[in-house]
């Protein structure tokens, strides 16, 4: 990864015919201007900032307001990207300390996210990994509202900014790098070890069941990872989290395999029944993909979509509940594949299962990334966006631009 790095800040739009990372020189002016990718230095104290500056050609509709962008890469100082490593490996930033919040991994103190130029106005953010030595990381940043605001009309921009020695302690906010939609955000690890925490603030943490190991997940070559099951006995699980009863959304990466055990709910609220259920499988052993909300039965309260061509692969699914307008959902990739409109309800259960279903029980040997799951009913113009902030493709820095060489997937 020593030569490519994605900023994701950098959002991107699945298209066959080209591909292209957002812009990251000049920001809009009423980002507060400045910025670019070499370093801009002598600013509030901190020895560079770097403007990521959001295409809105990569975004869905409208603005959305406090979206948790995701930036990655190899951030080593080569070909104007910044340069995320510790003094004592070549790079600028000043300490490390402790991230509060999350599985409390090491991460750079002196380096914040900020709505403006000038470095003082902090974002909320997370870091999902961080490697001192090598400046690879992955982060979420909640690019909040205003100029920094992700929206589809035109470019926004926020600021990296690091190495400032005064700074020695942690000054992100993990929680508030997901918005109050999120009822729990569980990213899974870093593809070396595994994480079950809940990022939210909620502790809605995922238990450990027969000792699912971690797996090299959709993002492997930023760091990440997955939860990794055999299909036939292991899963994850939690007693507290309950379903909304009358609108949700739940997303999650996923790599379905031709013949690997399939039988298991992907998420499922205990204790489910043909009658009233919150489960998704996704897919199913027949390489379809069953939302169920309310009425499992199709037309009512199950939704479903093929999804042979998808097989093999990774992919983000999504599926949505509102009672707004009573219709069912499933999205591929940020686009809509199947909808059914039923009115339906449900009643509040306790408990999550993922990768297992408590009807059989049946297990899936499908890895599991970042599942999402929301108490609002998710619009079609997040569910893209999301989809674009999270797709990784390595990309090589040329003439201020990202531009795409290759897909993972």
């Amino acid at each position: 990864m020593r030569r490519y790095a994605t900023l994701l800040a950098a959002l991107l739009l699945w298209a066959p015919q080209d591909l292209l990372l957002t812009k990251a020189g000049k920001p809009p002016a009423a980002a507060g201007g400045g910025g670019g990718l070499n370093c801009n230095s002598g600013v509030n104290g901190y020895t560079c900032y770097h403007s990521l500056t959001v295409d809105h050609t990569k975004v869905g509709s409208g603005t959305q307001a406090n979206f948790p962008v995701m930036v990655a890469g190899t951030f080593d100082g080569t070909g104007g990207l910044p340069d995320l490593r510790v003094t004592g490996s070549g790079g600028k930033i000043q300490h490390t300390t402790t991230e509060t919040g999350g599985p409390g991994i090491t991460v750079p103190a002196d380096a914040v996210f900020t709505s403006d130029s000038g470095c003082s106005t902090l974002l909320k953010w997370e870091w999902k990994t961080y490697s001192s030595t090598t400046g690879a990381a992955v982060a979420f940043v909640n690019a909040g509202t205003g100029a920094s605001q992700v929206n589809g009309t035109g470019d926004s921009a926020f600021f990296l900014c690091y190495g400032k020695s005064s700074i020695s302690t942690w000054q992100g906010d993990v929680a508030g790098s997901w918005n109050t939609g999120y009822i729990s955000v569980h990213h899974l690890g870093n593809g070396t070890t595994l994480d079950l925490h809940d990022s939210t603030g909620n502790a809605l943490d995922l238990q450990n069941a027969n000792s699912v190991t971690a797996g090299v997940g959709w993002d492997a070559a930023a760091g990440g990872g997955t939860a990794a099951m055999n299909g036939t006995s292991q899963y994850l699980y939690n007693t507290a989290e309950q379903n909304p009863t009358n609108v949700i959304t739940i997303a999650y990466w996923t790599k379905a395999t031709t013949g690997a055990a399939a039988g298991g709910a992907t998420v499922e609220f205990t204790s489910s029944s043909i009658g009233d259920r919150v489960l998704v499988h996704g897919p199913y052993s027949d390489k379809q993909i069953y939302w169920d909300f309310g009425n499992a039965t199709s037309g009512q309260g199950r939704v479903s979509a093929d999804y042979t061509s998808y097989m093999d692969a990774w992919n983000y699914i999504s599926v949505v509940f509102a009672a707004s307008d009573n219709f069912h959902r499933i999205f591929v990739n940020g686009s809509q594949v199947a909808s059914n409109n039923h009115v339906d309800s449900v009643t509040t259960r306790t408990g999550i299962l993922v990768n297992q279903y408590d009807g059989g029980p049946n297990y899936n040997a499908q890895p599991l990334a970042e599942i999402r799951i929301s108490n609002v009913g998710r619009p079609a113009a997040w569910l893209l966006t999301e989809y674009n902030s999270m797709f990784y493709i390595p990309a090589s820095v040329s003439s201020g631009k990202f531009l795409l060489v290759s897909s993972p997937l």
